[in-house]
């Protein structure tokens, strides 16, 4: 590990290091672009040379064809039959003329005499055959066989192949005599220097590019057998990297061989290998050139380069080794105009920089600390308690009041929620769904007092991180809001049930007392108590509508329902309507009664015999607005600041409940309350109201 560390902590080492990486990259590059264009060069020379030695079987072995089919086809025909040899030899000067084949003569033949009897050649007719190499062989097992002869010299000294196929006669033969003495020329080289034989089982040349070697031994030794001979005598092609022939020639050669189809000839494919690979040498005369000058390259520019850029880095390292351990006099001294003299700048103006954001610090940091003090101590006399869970569920941090009981978290700093929380299951549960991703909150009453707990998920980059919960103490909320509901029950039940038995027992004193001083005192008791019982069912009618507050409904269906009772009830109040076709809202179904309570309200205070009232309603883009005005005396500003301060004070407070529910409804349903001048001369409330799809 040690000669690592040092590697790793010095430039040089790291640039001598790569250096040595770069040479043996290049190495190991150009040996691997040797091995593969080695083997592709190899590829292609194998391909090229099977390729053609078969292209030259298979052209071989279609002339054989040809021939074979011309000379069966000749044979078959009845002239020969009638023994007239004038007619025979018309015949076949006529088919020595054609096109298919090129024949040198075409002979009709005696096989147990051996002579010829008809020919195209002159002077042939007669001519003893004895001296041929072929006779001896003839052998026919039908006359659908034919004879394919060895080459051999002519009398007329010319390599020719003789075609013999029997005919219907007694002892008769056609003959055709082909000249191969040029296929030999017409061999191609797909590589310089290629020499093409074809060569018989016997190890005997039949047809070469060189005229000396036809119908010679193909190796001078010839007791010894070339493997390509054996192999494409077995009907195998291939291809050899070495092979026997080389000793005779003197230089390496590869070779390829090709049987020809349906006689026992092979086509011997020779190029010299100096030849088939002199593409090879060339690139890897390239690779070697390339691989050196690369080197050269690498140890000028090391040589050139490293010795003063790691010297200059040096410097800068150790410079900032001085500004790490808090030396800020440290300063670089290098002149250079590149990318190192502008990191030596660089480092001078990030160290200027440096001491001022350190100075910075320090003061932000004494002013953290203070806030810091000042957050401890606003959180230590709330009556809040904070506290933090990790992902695994775990409190990691406790801030605020900390009073007795449940919530006297100081230390539980370290505990599981389960664990600190286990008698209180929906508490839990309000951390775990936070930790999980969903804000909730949820209220516990525990020993201390009773707490409204809101849980929010943190999260970063998607994921949750832990979730921070706010206990607030809200015992003091809650009684009261349980001293609330048991007065709201005692004036709306309790309280009206009494004032109706004291109506009812009023009423009957008043029609059983003949007395003329009593009659004005039970009127008035009678008229008081129904009014309290009136309030009474004014306030139960508050708790019904806003338990619906905040449902759809359409305003002008309820404000032209609310208009037309209105109407029956006060024939006398001349009442103005302002309706669109609709007007869809979120508020609540009770909604009439509370524009039956403005309508009511606008004429009571009036002292006009035929008051005017006007109702009217507009859609706008986000809200609908509800507007009641009349041609009263209007309100006073007291009563009016009673219920937009939404407080009741001893010199500001409405007289009623009327309004107070007016406003409770409005507010309850997300909607505003608001007081404004008619021009009808007296009062006007706007109510608006959130809108609604519809």
């Amino acid at each position: 590990m040690r000669p690592l560390r040092r590697v790793e902590e010095s430039i040089s080492l790291q640039l001598g290091l790569a250096l040595l990486v770069v040479v043996l990259l290049l190495a190991v590059v150009g040996a691997g672009t040797w091995l593969v264009t080695a083997d592709a060069v190899q590829t292609d020379v194998r391909t090229k040379l099977v390729s053609q030695s078969e292209a030259e079987a298979d052209g071989l072995n279609d002339w054989f064809a040809s021939n074979k089919l011309f000379v069966r086809l000749v044979s078959d025909d009845g002239v020969f039959a009638t023994g007239d040899d004038d007619a025979v030899r018309r015949y076949l000067h006529r088919n020595a003329a054609s096109d298919d084949v090129d024949v040198l003569g075409l002979h009709y033949i005696d096989m147990r005499e051996n002579r010829v009897l008809v020919s195209t050649v002159e002077d042939a007719a007669g001519e003893d055959l004895s001296d041929r190499p072929w006779p001896p062989r003839l052998r026919f097992q039908g006359f659908g066989d034919v004879y394919v002869s060895e080459p051999y010299t002519s009398p007329r000294n010319r390599t020719v192949v003789a075609f013999v196929s029997p005919t219907e006669t007694i002892n008769g033969a056609l003959v055709s005599v082909v000249d191969v003495t040029e296929i030999g020329e017409s061999f191609r080289s797909p590589i310089p220097g290629t020499v093409t034989h074809v060569i018989d089982s016997r190890g005997i040349v039949i047809f070469s590019e060189n005229p000396e070697e036809r119908l010679q031994p193909y190796l001078t030794d010839q007791q010894a057998i070339p493997e390509a001979l054996v192999r494409a005598v077995d009907g195998e092609s291939g291809f050899q990297e070495t092979s026997l022939k080389e000793r005779e020639l003197g230089y390496d050669v590869v070779t390829a061989y090709a049987p020809v189809e349906g006689t026992d000839w092979v086509v011997i494919m020779q190029a010299p290998t100096s030849s088939a690979y002199a593409v090879l040498d060339r690139i890897v005369v390239g690779i070697v050139t390339f691989v050196g000058l690369a080197l050269a390259g690498v140890l000028v520019v090391a040589l050139t380069f490293g010795r003063t850029t790691t010297r200059d880095i040096s410097e800068l390292t150790e410079t900032a080794e001085a500004y790490a351990s808090g030396d800020y006099d440290a300063e670089p001294s290098l002149d250079r105009d590149d990318e190192l003299g502008t990191l030596a700048a660089q480092m001078g103006a990030m160290r200027d920089a440096l001491e001022s954001r350190i100075d910075a610090l320090e003061s932000a940091r004494g002013d953290a600390e203070r806030r810091k003090l000042q957050l401890q101590r606003l959180l230590a006399n709330l009556p809040v308690v904070l506290f933090v869970v990790d992902a695994d569920g775990e409190l990691v941090d406790v801030q605020g009041h900390t009073p007795e009981g449940t919530f006297a978290l100081s230390d539980a700093v370290g505990a599981r929620v389960e664990e600190r929380f286990g008698r209180y299951p929906e508490l839990v549960d309000a951390c775990t769904r936070a930790l999980s991703g969903a804000a909730s909150s949820v209220t516990v009453d525990v020993e201390g007092g009773i707490f409204h707990v809101q849980v929010q998920p943190i999260q970063e980059d998607g994921e949750v991180e832990q979730a921070i919960a706010v206990a607030s103490d809200v015992t003091r909320e809650h009684n009261r809001e349980q001293q609330i509901q048991v007065l709201n029950r005692v004036l709306r039940h309790d309280l009206r049930n009494r004032l109706s038995v004291i109506v009812n027992y009023a009423r009957h004193v008043a029609e059983t007392v003949d007395d003329p001083d009593l009659d004005d005192a039970l009127d008035r008791i009678v008229t008081q108590s129904e009014e309290l019982v009136e309030t009474s069912e004014k306030a139960r009618n508050v708790q019904r509508a806003l338990d619906s507050a905040g449902e759809s409904v359409d305003i002008v269906e309820l404000a032209a329902d609310c208009l037309d009772a209105f109407e029956e009830t006060h024939p006398g109040v001349a009442v103005e309507r302002s309706l669109p076709a609709t007007a869809p809202a979120k508020a609540t179904v009770h909604l009439g009664m509370a524009l039956e309570e403005l309508l009511t309200n606008a004429v009571e205070h009036t002292q006009d015999g035929s008051p005017t009232v006007r109702v009217s309603v507009a859609n706008t883009l986000s809200h609908v607005d509800l507007v009641v005005e009349d041609d009263g005396p209007g309100m006073p500003a007291s009563e009016k600041r009673a219920i937009v301060e939404g407080e009741e004070k001893p010199l500001a407070h409405s007289s009623g409940l009327g309004l107070w529910f007016v406003y409770w409804l409005v507010t309850a349903a997300g909607g505003q309350f608001a007081f404004e001048e008619s021009d009808l001369g007296g009062l006007a409330v706007r109510l608006s109201f959130p809108r609604a799809e519809g």
